[in-house]
């Protein structure tokens, strides 16, 4: 009797462990997740939940390996790109922007290259922005830049993802949201300033003009008054 229960105990946990060793094979993969996987002899696959692919994979170590890619938008904030407009201006600027790896494939090939992961393709990235941001700036001027701040993003935008292309990452979007002077610079104090004076001048003009206008009405309605007045008599 004894022998009878152990061996429906050992059945039983026989048949829990493959259940569990089953049930941890099979993968569903995330929304924020694209899974590379390379089986021997059947070369690379891609799960994920996008249109057009398997969102569920059997996950077997022994003759499997793959790569986690995360697809969802990374946001990357890039601050003080020191810039220098085409007559060489000098002055800094910020950047956000959203990363997002459109070809799993491609960018598995990158992360696995790099021992930092996520963290190092962001820093790679950083410095793709910062370079192309920089190069740009000097085909504008800085008065351009700021009176078109987005198509100068587009622009920037545009080259930053001929960049990432061949890594099978994009950016989908980007806006440069802040400009400053330099130490020891004061181009954008500078020009400021400028604007501000031509504000005032403006104002001013506008000012006297309602003033001039007012006057006259006034001299008017002082004429009609006295017409008036010397008709009645």
């Amino acid at each position: 009797m004894v022998e009878l229960w152990l061996q429906i105990l050992i059945v039983v946990a026989v048949v829990i462990i493959a259940l569990l060793l089953i049930a941890n094979a099979y993968t569903v993969v995330p929304p924020h997740q694209a899974h590379v996987v390379v089986s021997r002899g059947k070369g690379r696959k891609v799960y994920c939940a996008r249109e057009g692919f398997k969102s569920s994979y059997w996950s077997v170590p022994i003759v499997q390996q793959r790569a986690i890619v995360p697809i969802e938008n990374i946001q990357l904030a890039v601050d003080n790109i020191p810039l220098r407009d085409k007559s060489m201006a000098k002055f800094e600027g910020d950047v956000v922007s959203w990363l997002n790896i459109f070809d799993p494939l491609i960018a598995a090939e990158r992360f696995g290259k790099m021992e930092g992961g996520l963290e190092s393709i962001k820093a790679d990235v950083t410095n793709v922005i910062r370079a192309v941001t920089r190069n740009m700036s000097m085909y504008w001027t800085i008065i351009d830049i700021l009176t078109n701040r987005k198509d100068f993003s587009q622009d920037v935008e545009k080259a930053v993802n001929e960049e990432l292309k061949e890594w099978g990452m994009r950016l989908i979007e980007l806006e440069v949201i802040h400009f400053v002077d330099i130490e020891g610079y004061t181009v954008i104090k500078d020009l400021e300033e400028r604007q501000a004076t031509v504000i005032n001048a403006e104002t001013r003009k506008l000012v006297a003009s309602q003033v001039k206008e007012a006057t006259i009405v006034e001299s008017n309605a002082l004429k009609e008054t006295e017409t008036v007045k010397a008709s009645n008599e």
